[in-house]
């Protein structure tokens, strides 16, 4: 195992480098489906997709035609269209710092300083978490409500494996790779050894044993005494 974290260790500089690309291709995907024209006239709206790091910005565009129709609109339509707004300033601050991070792990890892990726994975699993996050407006027979729902695309999965793998090898890199590890190492085998010996010489099998030896080396010692007297 030490063996093996050495090595990552040593690649830590073009693996960090090869997750940062990574983030960005993933950052492609969910393709969110927009329809071209809804908010201006719904019956000449046109259906089309973008990826998902380009689709926070587009919103960004729709905002005010968004906005604007929810003027003359119900209470349940008002909290509808602000909680969307809300998610997606909340996915494009957390893609901003994560991609903000990303850059300074690299730039501190190409300069020799110490650096973590696990801030950028973190903020990446959590915007992809919360663009998970949908919610539906419906209306029926004049009633009107919102339905909510969590849905965990393919790339939210990737992220979470991607941060316990991470939390896994700083966990391990700590453990083997600080200086006094082998010593450490070392103390606590001999630590164990000390503590096995004492319990078998705890034990009844071993004090019979010392009782035998003892009574052999007593019975050695007279018959030694009677030659000697003779």
């Amino acid at each position: 195992m030490k063996t093996f974290i050495v090595n990552v260790y040593k690649n830590k500089k073009w693996i960090t480098l090869g997750l940062s690309i990574l983030f960005l291709l993933l950052f492609c995907f969910p393709l969110v489906t927009f329809s071209k024209g809804y908010y201006e006239d719904a019956s000449e709206a046109s259906y089309f997709r973008l990826p998902f790091i380009l689709s926070l910005p587009y919103d960004w565009l729709r905002f005010p035609a968004a906005i604007k129709t929810t003027e003359l609109s119900s209470a349940e339509h008002k909290a509808y269209v602000t909680t969307y707004i809300v998610k997606n300033i909340t996915c494009s601050i957390l893609v901003f710092i994560c991609i903000v991070l990303a850059i300074m792990c690299l730039i501190r890892q190409f300069k020799g300083k110490k650096f973590y990726l696990l801030p950028s994975i973190t903020f990446a699993f959590l915007t992809m978490l919360i663009a998970g996050i949908y919610n539906s407006y419906h209306s029926v027979q004049g009633v009107e409500y919102i339905k909510y729902k969590l849905e965990f695309y393919p790339t939210t999965y990737i992220f979470l494996i991607l941060l316990v793998l991470d939390i896994v090898y700083l966990i391990l890199e700590k453990r083997y790779l600080r200086p006094d590890y082998d010593q450490r190492l070392a103390e606590r085998k001999a630590a164990r050894q000390a503590k096995q010996e004492a319990e078998r010489k705890q034990s009844p099998e071993y004090r019979i044993k010392q009782l035998e030896k003892e009574l052999q080396d007593l019975k050695s010692q007279v018959k030694s005494d009677n030659d000697s007297q003779d």
